[in-house]
């Protein structure tokens, strides 16, 4: 009977000191260009649908955008485009048209940037849940001040939380 009992209370002792996973996921846009770390925290992601009432072709698909403000007053934006809503994971690539990347430097307006005309980006969407999206990214940023050198993206990651316009 006495090894029934400390076997209970053992028990009972493990199972009151599981852990709670509750926390909330953080939200981030975290980046190395050409070895400068930017991270920005909270960004917005807003999903605007597709407009097939107009003669416009350019908006007839829906249209996710990520922005966020980095460490530095770094402005960061995404927009990516897809045949349907949700977002599915997958790949997602500059060299579709609405798709792109730029990272606004507000200190001296520098633009770097990447869409179907310049650089280049891959940016992996990995999880959607519910509202919840998340991925990495990489590429090849055009540098928009004349010169049009090249800046390195690596190690980029996203989480956010996505709201309908």
């Amino acid at each position: 009977m006495r090894q029934c009992f400390v076997l209970a209370s053992l028990l009972c002792l493990i199972s009151a000191c599981s852990k709670d996973n509750k926390e909330p996921k953080r939200k981030f846009i975290s980046l190395q260009l050409d070895g400068l770390v930017i991270l920005a925290e909270n960004p917005s992601a807003a999903i605007t649908a597709g407009n097939l009432t107009d003669a416009d072709p350019n908006n007839d698909f829906p249209v996710l955008k990520i922005t966020g403000a980095g460490n530095s007053d770094e402005t960061i934006n995404f927009s990516l485009i897809s045949e349907s809503e949700p977002f599915k994971k997958g790949s997602y690539l500059s060299t579709q048209q609405g798709n792109g990347m730029s990272i606004t430097f507000s200190d001296s307006a520098y633009t770097v940037l990447a869409d179907n005309s310049n650089g280049y980006m891959s940016l992996n969407i990995t999880e959607v849940q519910d509202s919840l999206i998340e991925g990495d990214f990489s590429g090849l940023l055009a540098d928009t001040s004349g010169t049009i050198a090249l800046k390195t993206v690596t190690h980029g990651s996203f989480r956010a939380i996505i709201t309908k316009n």
